[in-house]
């Protein structure tokens, strides 16, 4: 009995090497977009309700404007 391999279904040397930081990567990226919008919520309540007013914005829309993608795909 013989086993064959196609070279499509091989993986590179690289991928070997890559693959603990990609998975690092997608462990941390909720937690950095966390990071992100945490800092876009903190810089949106320091600015005056004028100010808020001229981005459109409501002081109690913040959290909602900042997350509304967040469950997107």
């Amino acid at each position: 009995m013989s086993v064959t391999t196609s070279d499509e279904s091989r993986i590179s040397f690289l991928e070997v090497l890559t693959a603990p930081i990609d998975g690092a990567l997608a462990l941390f990226s909720p937690s950095c977009r966390h990071s992100r919008r945490m800092k876009r919520i903190d810089f949106l309540n320091g600015l005056t309700n004028e100010q808020l007013a001229q981005r459109g914005l409501r002081r109690n829309d913040i959290v909602r404007h900042v997350y509304r993608t967040a469950h997107q795909g």
